[in-house]
């Protein structure tokens, strides 16, 4: 009989979490190596089995040497990588995304807010929901009328000014068609110059054309 195949062994890879050496699986996300570690980050759009895509940002955690906040449900471990994610930088983006994200959540008939499943944002997470329901469920806040600490210096539209009267900038109406559809236009006189001179062909024509029958 064959012998039964061992699995082959994961390579580690060490690095160090909020200041303590640990160890991660080679190609292990960050999320998931805090797990097993017991350091709880908040998620919302990652979930076991699916591709992990980082579009929530609610995972966020600081590394060294990184300007901007990575993701960790998408961001494998390094050899030799310092991660913060409980720092206080990491902590309140964490808490900030989440407020942002579930200050509209319903009351009732959420899963979440029912205990019919555990929560995947951890405490940290649900105390940022309950922040954020505050704020959302607060005053509007409203700008002063006037004596406000910033006041506006410049005048509202046509404040102090007077009204002006209206022109119109339409042309001139013209005089109505008569019946017939078609404006006559009246024929000039003969000027002094042109009345004792014979007319030429063309006027001529033009004179008795309309008497003329086919």
């Amino acid at each position: 009989m064959n012998a039964p195949l061992k699995p082959p062994a994961l390579a580690s890879v060490a690095f160090e979490l909020d200041g303590r050496p640990v160890e991660a699986f080679e190609g292990e996300t960050i999320l998931k190596a805090a797990e097993r570690h017991g350091v709880e980050i908040p998620r919302l759009c990652y979930t076991d089995g699916l591709r992990a895509d980082g579009n929530c940002r609610a995972c966020v955690v600081e590394i060294e040497g990184e300007r901007v906040l990575a993701p960790s449900c998408c961001r494998a471990v390094q050899p030799g990588m310092k991660v913060k994610a409980t720092s206080e930088r990491a902590r309140k983006s964490q808490n900030l995304v989440v407020e942002m994200l579930m200050a509209e959540m319903p009351e009732a008939g959420f899963k979440w807010n029912d205990d019919e499943a555990p929560s995947p944002l951890g405490k940290a997470g649900m105390g940022a929901i309950h922040v954020g329901r505050g704020r959302a469920a607060g005053p509007t806040p409203t700008l002063p009328s006037g004596g406000g600490h910033h006041p506006n210096p410049l005048p509202r539209a046509g404040e102090g000014q007077q009204p002006q009267a209206r022109t119109s900038r339409l042309p001139a109406r013209m005089p109505p068609l008569p019946p017939g559809g078609r404006a006559r236009v009246r024929a000039r006189p003969p000027s002094a110059s042109t009345a004792n001179s014979a007319p030429g062909p063309i006027a001529w024509a033009s004179r008795y054309a309309p008497r003329c029958k086919p």
